[in-house]
């Protein structure tokens, strides 16, 4: 038996709708899904404030002709839709959340830390310091692994892709376990225990050259580019002179080779070294004793070297571990031991006197042309000064003087900002825009602390922007300025500087 019933749907009436008592509800939602685009499903469907199931039995529900039924439901099309984004505050956004938002949006990297895993600051320390080299990190982060089979350069290479990867974008500490452990896998003596199956300390600049070394074998570029790109950002060349000390008569060899850092010797014969330059102008030469074709005997010849090629980037490993012999007199056994002496670095450093020649000429052009900018910036630094000293006299002929302080102190902010974003496009921009000058400025510092070789701990010093740079105390993040940076040369059981790393400064208009 058919009847006509009604419907109210939130604001619209149905009328006159046939309803067949003889069917399941479920056979009349799927009439009046034809009629309101509601699915079935979505259906709720009302007599007397009870919700009508899909095999309830009509007849005894006592609907009768012109019964009035309530329904609900959403039309396809109009329900309401899940947005694409969901849009997060700060405050309830995860570090890694942030961390991705500041690096997409703009450009900003938050520091994280990494964990120690049993005595590895010296490997923390050190990767921090080359996450700093911007061209290395980003060349690890877009590493590709095409070459079939195992080799061992590459399993560190991806572990050094995921670790930069993950410090961009985690935004707090973690543990850098996937890198200790293809690094004490690919370099054994990194897995050294004590007796009591703790890992031992080990020297940061075995792992930073080992690092290198690993990436050098595994980051290649085309022909075009140069080849290699750990040469490329860090390679050294240098021309070496021998000369027979014993027999002048004997030409002097001219050999080259390419390194990969320079060292600063600080203990010279017991002439106490003061400055980076001293020691390393003793580094570069020296006497040392060989077999002479001339006199058919050892004798004595003496080497000096001079840079042939300056690096991107320049690292200098202060040498302050020895190996100290056994002494019955003091009662002291053999083993490594440390120079604490004070030796200062500086924050930009010239390397003019340490190149050849033929290279200083090509330099002469970029300090002349440096000369003049120097110059001109001078003159306008005068100029405003003189713009300044107007203003000041303004203030003197009755004019608001709070006021006057206040644009004062938000120009010189403003002017200091804008000066701070021009000298870091300035250091990290690529090389090869502008002339060489021999002047590179310090980026980023590993120091050690303690006196013993075999202990103590590594740090990381990097520098973010103008002054700040960036403490990497393993999972601890600190800002310090670069007047504390300067303060780590040694003297005592604090932080010792132990590797310096430099960016070469080009310059242009």
């Amino acid at each position: 038996m058919s009847i006509l019933v009604n419907i109210k749907w939130n604001k619209t009436q149905l009328n006159d709708i046939e309803l067949d008592t003889n069917q399941d509800v479920l056979t009349f939602k799927t009439q009046i899904y034809a009629m309101t685009n509601v699915p079935v499903d979505k259906q709720k469907i009302m007599f007397k404030g009870k919700i009508l199931k899909d095999d309830s039995d009509l007849p005894s529900m006592g609907i009768t002709a012109g019964t009035t039924l309530m329904m609900m439901g959403t039309p396809e099309g109009g329900e309401l839709k899940k947005p694409e984004v969901v849009q997060k505050f700060v405050e309830d956004m995860t570090p890694e959340e942030r961390a991705k938002i500041l690096h997409e949006k703009l450009g900003v990297t938050l520091p994280a830390g990494l964990e120690n895993l049993g005595n590895t600051c010296y490997m923390n320390s050190t990767v921090q310091c080359l996450k700093r080299v911007n061209e290395l990190k980003d060349a690890l982060k877009n590493y590709q692994d095409n070459q079939p089979g195992y080799d061992q350069n590459k399993v560190m290479a991806m572990a050094a892709k995921k670790l930069f990867t993950d410090l961009d974008f985690k935004g707090e500490p973690f543990a850098p376990m996937n890198f200790v452990q293809a690094m004490r896998m690919v370099f054994p003596q990194f897995d050294e225990v004590d007796d009591h199956g703790h890992h031992k300390q080990q020297d940061a600049e075995e792992c930073y050259s080992n690092l290198l070394t690993a990436f050098k074998n595994s980051l290649k570029l085309s022909e075009e580019e140069g080849g290699d790109l750990v040469e490329k950002l860090f390679g050294i060349e240098l021309e070496n002179t021998v000369t027979n000390s014993e027999n002048k008569d004997e030409p002097p060899q001219h050999t080259k080779e390419t390194q990969l850092r320079l060292s600063c010797h600080i203990d010279n014969n017991n002439n106490p070294i003061n400055h980076l330059a001293e020691g390393l102008k003793i580094s570069l030469c020296g006497d040392m004793e060989k077999f002479s074709d001339t006199l058919q005997r050892n004798a004595v010849y003496h080497k000096e070297s001079k840079i042939n090629k300056l690096p991107s980037y320049l690292t200098i490993q202060f040498v302050r571990f020895y190996w100290k012999k056994e002494s019955t007199l003091q009662g002291t056994k053999a083993g490594k031991a440390k120079i604490l002496r004070n030796v200062t670095f500086p924050k930009v450093f010239d390397l003019y006197d340490f190149c050849t020649d033929e290279l200083r000429k090509s330099l002469d052009l970029g300090r002349e042309f440096e000369r003049k900018l120097r110059e001109e910036e001078d003159n306008r630094r005068l100029q405003g000064k003189d713009v300044e000293m107007a203003d000041e006299s303004k203030q003197d002929d009755g004019k608001d003087k709070e006021e006057e302080k206040k644009l004062v102190i938000n120009k010189k902010k403003a002017q200091q900002e804008e000066e701070i974003k021009v000298s870091d496009a300035m250091l990290y921009r690529p090389h090869g825009i502008g002339l060489d000058t021999g002047h590179y400025q310090l980026i980023a510092v590993v120091t050690h602390k303690g006196r013993s070789a075999d202990g103590g701990h590594y740090v990381g010093w990097v520098h973010q922007s103008g002054d700040d740079w960036l403490q990497y105390d393993d999972d601890l993040v600190s800002t310090v300025k670069t007047d504390e940076i300067l303060a780590l040369r040694g003297g005592g059981d604090w932080h010792t500087a132990y590797l310096c790393i430099y960016r070469k400064l080009e310059v242009t208009k």
